[in-house]
């Protein structure tokens, strides 16, 4: 569990590192830092019927003065998995394990909506390349429809490789 756990905070701080590169155009890495107890405050306080961290909500927050990350972070509430099995299967069987995709998918889009925000999550399974997952809205949002390799109408999510977008998509064109 100790190693699994490492893991998966080594991938959070790379893909903040990697997101704030991206909406600063390289210029930054700093901007966006993991959420405290990764998203855990906001669901913690939303239980108790607070919403007051209603920016904690997911695995990334601002770290720093933006215009971009800003913009991003008020649109898009961003979840971070890295495991050896994704269980990919869960979106054709519609089986949601509890430590598949589709759960982890379905579990980010209730908490968007919680917060009136888009769910942007990126995964990656052992020895494969991060991918990110959009649905149809955080898509036109970003005009990325290109990317796509696959589409799940059921789930509403859209899906690309991570390095894809932010090689592709300028955020300050959008």
């Amino acid at each position: 569990m100790v190693h699994s756990q490492r893991k998966g905070a080594i991938f959070e701080r790379k893909i903040a590192k990697d997101i704030s590169l991206w909406l600063t155009d390289g210029e930054r890495g700093d901007l966006i830092r993991r959420s405290i107890m990764s998203g855990g405050r906001y669901t913690v306080a939303y239980k108790k019927g607070d919403d007051i961290y209603r920016d904690q909500a997911g695995d990334l927050s601002i770290a720093g003065n933006d215009k971009n990350v800003e913009s991003f972070l008020s649109w898009f509430v961003v979840e971070l998995k890295h495991y050896k099995d994704l269980q990919w299967d869960s979106f054709i069987y519609g089986k949601s394990k509890t430590q598949s995709v589709l759960s982890f998918w379905q579990k980010l889009v209730k908490e968007s909506k919680k917060v009136d925000k888009l769910p942007f999550m990126v995964v990656k399974q052992n020895n494969r390349d991060a991918l990110c997952i959009l649905c149809t809205d955080g898509l036109y949002k970003l005009h990325c429809g290109d990317l796509v390799n696959f589409v799940s109408v059921k789930y509403d999510c859209c899906i690309m490789k991570f390095d894809d977008l932010i090689t592709t998509v300028k955020w300050g064109s959008l």
